[in-house]
């Protein structure tokens, strides 16, 4: 009887910390809006904070293509739903057309990732 209890307990130990490690996950990578575009490029999400877009950099005002990149990203972002991945000191990974699940980021296999569709437009370049 008490080996049963032992791996009754242990049992409900590893499932509780596989679905607290997905809450976890999901709580830190949630869905949020664009709720504005800055001149450098920056986003401005519905919660105040102002992030950067990971890997690239987009065009700076008086450069060819800022204008036509900062038309892309307000017409791509505004008022959307997002949901960013966290990638370290240098910025997010913004994606849109997602559904979010405390899986992770498996209903975005098939959306757009933002970073990628600004150097394939031609308005941003990827940092090296």
């Amino acid at each position: 009887m008490k080996n049963n209890r032992r791996v009754l307990l242990w049992v409900l130990g590893i499932v509780s910390f596989v679905l607290m490690m997905f809450l976890v996950a999901e709580l830190r990578n949630r869905k949020t809006f664009v709720s504005g575009v800055g001149g450098d490029g920056q986003l401005v999400l519905s919660d105040g904070r102002t992030i950067r877009l990971e890997g690239i950099r987009i065009k700076s005002a008086g450069e060819e293509g800022y204008e036509a990149g900062m038309f892309l990203l307000n017409e791509m972002l505004i008022n959307k739903d997002v949901y960013l991945e966290e990638g370290g000191v240098s910025g997010y990974s913004v994606w849109i057309g997602c559904t979010g699940n405390i899986f992770g980021y498996s209903g975005c296999n098939k959306r757009l990732l933002v970073n990628e569709e600004l150097v394939r437009a031609g308005v941003a370049e990827k940092m090296r």
